[in-house]
């Protein structure tokens, strides 16, 4: 039986009801929800997921309704892996052929899985230029090419889909995301900066202050421009420490899907003595997305700081990292290698 037959078939009530995890829960469903229609490219207004108990209709409390996933959700400890958990029940209990394909290859994109997004995306025909959902379908593409690290191909998309739309923000903050993944740096600010400047403005009096500006520009869910190579320049002018730290924990769970984001916390943790936790987090890059340059050539420049003779951490990892890029013939040429702090 189906883990969905086996939620519907279940009575209201039950054991899960006086869980006192069970509000959390509710909280993150109904945040996801959110999200899953800001992802997909619908949007909050347009899709809505009430659960109701199959026989009586009555509304159901998410950690009562689909119990079997509140239970999977305690287990999980990182929030990436928890969104992915209900992005996951929506899809399946939906349906994926009830979504449209850009919408469901802009799902496989933020679950980490662009090369199945754009497998996706290349089985359908493209939608007609004079539709409505002509600018997402592009915009879908280049959403995918992005993690691919296709520049040029992540640009023609993004900026078809921004020309198509160009009143959608979300289109608007791609094509920036597409021009600074193509060395446009210049170009990319200035669609930064105007998006900021739609934020609402920084209360006098916020008690905390890193997570206020991100809650206004970096939420997927409530900012201005929630982008990964935004947030990076923003981390990157902070002076306070413990603010910089904040604000790194914050962009890892907001951008996990971003190789991009991921690869300079990585950086900065090598830089400050943080040296196995910089490896542990390109290690996990590399396992999720093998076609990654830059993560595993500096990655190997880990092994060989971490373990000059090569015989005591994670050898077949390493093993792995050499051969591919050996098959690859991949250089360090034109891409930023890692900086270790001496002595850690």
């Amino acid at each position: 039986m189906s883990i969905l037959r086996r939620i519907l078939n279940r009575k209201p009530g039950g054991d899960a009801g006086g869980d006192p995890l069970g509000p959390r829960f509710d909280a993150e469903f109904f945040r996801a929800v959110r999200r899953f229609a800001i992802v997909t490219g619908y949007s909050p207004e347009n899709f809505t997921f009430n659960l109701r108990h199959p026989e009586t209709q009555a509304p159901m409390a998410p950690h009562l309704g689909i119990a079997p996933y509140f239970d999977a959700w305690k287990k999980i400890r990182s929030p990436w892996d928890r969104v992915e958990l209900f992005f996951r029940y929506f899809l399946e209990s939906r349906g994926s052929e009830s979504f449209d394909p850009w919408a469901v290859a802009n799902v496989l994109s933020a679950l980490r899985l662009p090369r199945e997004a754009l497998d996706m995306l290349q089985r359908y025909e493209l939608s007609a230029p004079d539709s409505e959902c002509y600018a997402r379908h592009c915009g879908a593409f280049a959403r995918a090419m992005i993690p691919l690290i296709r520049p040029q191909e992540a640009l023609q998309w993004a900026q078809a889909a921004a020309a198509a739309d160009p009143e959608d923000a979300r289109l608007r903050l791609l094509l920036a995301d597409a021009l600074r993944l193509d060395g446009q740096c210049e170009e990319a600010t200035t669609i930064y900066s105007s998006l900021m400047a739609t934020a609402a403005p920084s209360p006098d009096d916020a008690p905390d202050p890193i997570a206020d500006l991100f809650a206004r520009l970096f939420s997927v869910e409530t900012g201005a421009a929630p982008s990964p190579f935004f947030a990076l320049d923003v981390v990157g002018s902070l002076e306070d420490a413990d603010q910089a730290a904040q604000f790194w924990q914050l962009g890892e769970a907001e951008f996990y899907d971003s190789p991009h984001f991921r690869m300079r916390q990585s950086y900065h943790m090598a830089a400050t003595g943080q040296t196995r936790e910089a490896f542990a987090k390109l290690a996990a890059l590399v396992g999720e997305m093998p076609w990654l340059r830059e993560a595993h050539l500096n990655l190997l420049q880990l092994f060989h700081h971490l373990d000059p003779a090569g015989d005591t951490l994670m050898p077949e990892l390493r093993q792995q990292v050499e051969q591919r890029i050996h098959t690859e013939g991949w250089t360090a040429e034109g891409m930023q290698q890692i900086e270790i702090r001496p002595g850690s």
